[in-house]
């Protein structure tokens, strides 16, 4: 007995609780290009540490999450030159806009 899901693209669409691959793989490019994620990296510390790489990667790995990621910090600028994929913004906060006790 053939299965009869066979030779248009259609056909081999899965479903999943009424909605396509099709759709889900619609719905997430949308929500991507519609939202970001952003992150907040200050102090010496921060910028000697690997921990600002490695949430992005689990927001990319682990979050499946490939849309644009903003990153806020005081570290210098050559930092993360060449770190992070083309969708992570590394935006340099100003000395004067930051606020110190």
């Amino acid at each position: 007995i053939k299965h009869k899901e066979q030779s248009t693209h259609k056909e081999h669409k899965k479903i999943f609780g009424g909605v396509s691959v099709d759709d889900n793989l619609l719905a997430k490019a949308e929500f991507e290009s519609n939202n970001a994620i952003a992150l907040i990296s200050f102090g010496e510390s921060a910028a000697e540490s690997t921990l600002l790489e490695r949430c992005v990667l689990s927001i990319r790995r682990r979050g499946q999450f490939d849309g644009h990621v903003v990153v806020i910090t005081d570290a210098p600028e050559e930092r993360y030159d060449g770190v992070f994929d083309e969708n992570v913004i590394v935006l340099k906060a100003n000395e004067d806009d930051i606020l110190y006790d």
